[in-house]
């Protein structure tokens, strides 16, 4: 009841479309917008009724219902939150309706007053026992989700998920795009939280010294304290031991009908990569290259190929551009000037 008092306190100025989805009733909501109601209309507090559908104390089939409508998933509240951030905060209902609400045109970057968007919360908010983080950030990968944004705090959704002690939810992350060495406003980054609170969160420690054991062999440069580690801690051995046979096999695979070894690949930067990916022969042996016989490199490979091939398409844009408008200058002073660009630099040339 003191739940209850609470809630209708808090909506009882809101208009009736909103009313009427706050209580489950599916069919006079539809009955509502049916006789012309705008299902955009804000309440009191900035919400629409889909901000309110996407309560815990709802039928997630509300949500469903009220899609044909076709509600604005992006607009915000007065504490910038778009339907979308509510809904991470409940899906242990299911994310039945998630994939739905993203087709629709849902952002899923959008920021809230604190710069946090949804992947922000997901790792603070605990359903990840009752849904697969792999799975869910899938989907969310599938429609543009950045994983390496951060908040205004500097805080990417990894950081969050390292303070939050999401394990789960970390080693998803990790499986991603997902940077360990962004560092937020206290110029920490995710590798660092996870040092800080070893003692408070061992198994959150010993999953990121698994990533900075990787990195280690991909010569980046990790925090020696998390290498350290490796020599008291089982289970980090053992990995260590799965990394160096992997790591030794890679070594001897041969990248097309090149001398260049699939180790010496993966080390290279993007832009190098790019550069061997102009090779026809280099680029179709990646493209039909099977990474499942390689658990620990295999998506890294994978990864590593993909942005491989974002940046060649962006660089022939920068090489068109250049062609263009500087013809004077030599092919190699225009290869130094596109490491300075990013890809979307290089496409706004155009």
């Amino acid at each position: 009841m003191e739940q209850f008092s609470v809630i209708y306190a808090r909506y009882r100025r809101s208009i009736g479309l909103i009313w009427d989805a706050h209580f489950k009733y599916i069919k006079s909501t539809m009955v509502a917008i049916e006789r012309g109601e705008n299902i955009n209309l804000k309440g009191a507090i900035g919400d629409t009724a889909v901000h309110i559908a996407c309560l815990d104390i709802f039928n997630p089939y509300l949500i469903q219902n009220l899609l044909r409508f076709e509600p604005n998933f992006n607009i915000r509240n007065d504490e910038h939150q778009t339907p979308l951030h509510i809904y991470m905060k409940t899906l242990y209902v299911g994310f039945l309706a998630l994939e739905s609400i993203l087709e629709t045109g849902a952002d899923p970057n959008i920021p809230d007053a604190k710069g946090n968007t949804c992947l922000h919360y997901l790792a603070e908010y605990r359903f990840k026992k009752m849904i697969n983080p792999k799975l869910l950030i899938h989907v969310f990968l599938k429609y543009n989700a950045d994983v390496n944004i951060q908040n205004y705090y500097g805080d990417t959704p990894l950081h969050r998920a390292v303070e939050h002690e999401a394990v789960d939810f970390i080693a998803a992350l990790l499986h991603t795009e997902a940077s360990v060495l962004i560092k937020n406003e206290e110029n920490l980054t995710a590798l660092d939280l996870a040092y800080i609170n070893r003692n408070n969160k061992p198994e959150v420690f010993i999953e990121m010294s698994k990533f900075a054991i990787i990195l280690n062999y991909l010569r980046i440069p990790v925090n020696q304290l998390f290498l350290d580690k490796i020599h008291s801690d089982e289970s980090l051995r053992l990995f260590n031991d799965q990394c160096n046979e992997e790591f030794s096999r890679l070594k001897k695979i041969k990248v097309g009908n090149t001398d260049l070894t699939l180790n010496v690949i993966l080390k290279t930067s993007t832009h190098a990569f790019a550069k061997y990916l102009r090779n026809s022969e280099i680029f179709e042996w990646f493209r039909n290259f099977e990474s499942g016989q390689y658990k620990i490199f295999g998506t890294r490979i994978n990864r590593h190929f993909k942005e491989g091939l974002a940046r060649k398409e962006a660089e022939e844009y920068g090489y068109t551009f250049f062609r263009k408008t500087s013809q004077t200058l030599p092919e190699v002073c225009h290869d130094k000037i596109l490491t300075y660009l990013s890809n979307e630099d290089l496409y706004n040339l155009i």
